[in-house]
């Protein structure tokens, strides 16, 4: 793990070197540019064999010859070079060093052993490096760059961004300050051979001019950390806005390829955000159009208790319908005013261009502002060019109510993406107003805004089960149904009366323990679905029947063969009446660590295609939020003969599960299927645990 004091260090310098820097070279006179857009004020050298200046900065043939202290560096030389130009800032001191260069381990395997020496020599020397494979980084608040780009943002902001990609990087900074977003920090990290997404998510956390977090993601490797980062972040109330590229199977293979960064699983990423609150979107547009409104919502952000609602004015008919459809569809709710007089949306009709236009807004805005919402939108057309007096009249009223109410936010939303009109944009730069550019995208962003501000009312510090470690009867394979049962039994879970029959005595003493009639299923490595094999028998009612049953199903379970270590016989277990059957496991995922998910079974399994996960462990209150909102929440209210069910035992199992799977690396695997639900009761019907073996590294 770095030091936070070390990637301060990379943003702070006075003294830069740009090494391979010719005026030949575009990245670095791109570089130069860059520093001159963000007002660097210290000093800067070229380095290159021949001394040849680039453009007005001076040349030198060594970092020896600098005659000022070099504190940063920027490297431009092919990737082999890059080693020993490292190792010489090291023992130069300098602590601050980003690598453009490509040919690192997005190329293969030579590529990664030349990208390890890389780490290696950082390490061994404290240094902070921003890439291989990168387009550098610039802290705008510092007046502090390396990135390779003539024009960067002049205006210092609150947003900072890290990307694995440059270029969609380049989309950000130009589509972002165009829509109004000024940045803070903009890293673009490529391979990350020492600072990761993770180290520059902990920098902007602590900076306390950064109020909003962008993440263009392609790959995670320091999922722990950068989980614990998204838990800062929601207790922050700094909301993080992230895109995932990667989520189809053509996507992962171009992301390893691209930054020799390992994709991972696009739907746990997806559960950590919503675990923590984080928003996802899935492009330039949505991530610029929220990363604005969160930024200009600060305020409000900050503010504690229940979400108030939106509400909106719009002067058309087919807007207002168009606002209703588009609202529900986003899952934003539009609560209607205590005034049974009122609508929301409101629908002023006429036209914006009349002076009547502009008292009958003024009357919807405070009428609704004295209602108590959060956030008031109003909808306003702007024209792309010419004079647009009338509009701006509008737009006074709303900045007047932003100033007269600043624990709310008032927006204009715009009906399509037109060009936006330069007076507009100006009125916007200079008074913070906030403008949402189109219906679609516009709503999706106050959506994201809406949920966020519930997240916030969550605890994300909730109470977590302790559970004791239990006895295993193995290092290591599969624990057949009774063996798994017990181990359940004894740590408090509600399984049904189970026991382990090795013949057929053993069987009928079993079911006289447990009471007739009973349910037998075959226990056997070769018998893993047990239905499709004939080998569960439901309701067996007496004495006579278990004997036929159970001397029927040994004989085809040993005819089956096991390997000697595992055992072969029977389950005799209570009958559960029918109910809601679901699913619950656990898994270890090679990058994201524990793993608990719930899904439907039975009946409902392949016609809902529904998982629920979360990274273990997780609170109840947490399961409870997302079970309510999922189809197993709906089925649970009850469904046509299906009784209704109590989902907080059900929240109350998953919590305890991911607590017991958390806290045991033993436990590699576990399938609860299936869980029936009835009423204000829960059994687990069947189970199965895998366990890791000693020999297998663990997470």
């Amino acid at each position: 793990m770095i030091a936070a004091s070390t990637v301060d260090r990379l943003f702070a310098f006075a003294g830069l070197a740009i090494i391979g820097a010719t005026p030949r070279n575009p990245y670095a006179k791109s570089i130069l540019g860059g520093l001159a857009s963000v007002g660097f004020g210290g000093n800067v050298a070229c380095i290159n064999p021949n001394a040849e200046p680039v453009g007005e900065v001076a040349a030198y043939a060594t970092l020896a010859d600098v005659p000022f202290a070099v504190d940063a560096s920027a490297i431009v030389v092919r990737a082999d070079r890059v080693p020993e130009i490292l190792e010489e800032c090291g023992r130069r001191g300098i602590r601050s060093v980003t690598i453009i260069s490509a040919g690192f381990a997005e190329s293969g395997e030579p590529g990664r052993a030349l990208q390890a020496r890389l780490g290696e020599i950082a390490r061994r020397y404290g240094i902070a490096v921003c890439g291989p494979n990168c387009l550098g980084f610039a802290s705008l608040h510092d007046r502090t760059s390396t990135y390779s780009r003539s024009r960067l943002p002049e205006y210092p902001g609150d947003v900072a961004i890290v990307s694995h990609s440059g270029g969609m990087l380049n989309e950000v900074l130009s589509y972002g300050s165009y829509r109004g977003i000024r940045f803070s920090k903009v890293v673009s990290s490529g391979n990350e051979a020492v600072l990761s997404l993770a180290d520059f998510l902990e920098n902007f956390l602590d900076d306390p001019a950064t109020t909003t977090i962008g993440l263009i993601v392609e790959g995670v490797r320091a999922p722990e950390r950068i989980r614990a980062a998204f838990e800062r972040a929601a207790r922050a109330r700094k909301p993080i806005v992230a895109i995932k590229i990667g989520t189809s199977a053509l996507a992962s293979a171009s992301a390893a390829t691209h930054t020799g960064a390992m994709a991972g699983s696009a739907n746990l990423f997806a559960a950590l955000c919503d675990q923590y609150g984080a928003t996802l979107v899935e492009d330039i547009d949505e991530l610029c159009e929220t990363l604005l409104l969160f930024s200009r919502a600060r305020a409000l952000l900050q503010q504690d208790g229940e979400p108030r609602g939106l509400a909106a004015i719009e002067i058309s008919g087919g807007g207002k319908g168009l606002i209703c459809d588009l609202a529900d569809r986003r899952g934003l709710a539009l609560r209607q005013p205590r005034d049974s007089a009122m609508s929301n949306p409101i629908d002023l009709g006429g036209s914006w261009e009349t002076r009547e236009s502009l008292e009958l807004h003024a009357a919807a805005l405070e009428a609704l502002a004295a209602d108590g919402y959060d956030v008031v939108v109003s909808r306003l057309s702007v024209l792309p060019a010419g004079p647009i007096e009338m509009t701006l009249e509008h737009a006074r009223l709303i900045e007047r109510m932003q100033r007269a109410h600043p624990q709310m936010l008032f927006t204009v939303l715009g009906r399509a993406s037109d060009a936006i009109n330069p007076a507009w944009q100006r009125f916007c730069d200079e008074t913070g107003t906030t403008y949402l550019q189109g219906y679609g995208r516009g709503l999706s962003a106050l959506a994201h805004l809406d949920r966020y501000r519930l997240s916030a009312t969550r605890n994300f510090a909730g109470e977590r089960t302790s559970v004791t470690p239990p006895v295993l009867p193995r290092s290591g394979g599969i624990l057949d149904e009774a063996e798994t049962k017990a181990i359940l039994a004894g740590l408090g879970f509600p399984v049904n009366a189970t026991l382990f029959a090795g013949s057929v005595e053993d069987a009928l003493a079993a079911a006289a323990t447990i009471g007739y009639p009973v349910v037998v299923k075959g226990l056997s490595p070769h018998a893993v679905h047990k239905s499709d094999g004939g080998f569960v028998a439901l309701d067996v009612a007496d004495a006579q029947a278990l004997r036929a049953i159970a001397s029927e199903m040994l004989t085809r379970l040993r005819a089956l063969g096991s390997p000697d270590e595992a055992r072969v016989g029977l389950s005799v277990q209570a009958r559960v009446a029918p109910g809601l059957e679901v699913i619950v496991g656990s898994y270890r995922d090679e990058l994201y660590g524990p793993i608990v998910l719930c899904a439907l079974g039975g009946l409902f399994a392949e016609a809902f295609d529904e998982r629920l996960l979360w990274l273990a462990p997780v609170d109840r209150a947490e399961a409870l939020r997302r079970l309510g909102r999922s189809k197993v929440g709906a089925l649970a209210k009850g469904f046509r003969s299906l009784p209704p069910a109590d989902i907080g035992r059900l929240a109350s199992l998953i919590a305890d599960l991911s607590a017991w799977v958390a806290d045991d690396p033993r436990i590699r695997e576990l399938d609860l299927n299936p869980v029936i639900l009835r009423g204000d009761e829960i059994t687990i019907v069947d189970a199965r645990a895998v366990l890791q073996d000693e020999e297998r590294p663990i997470r």
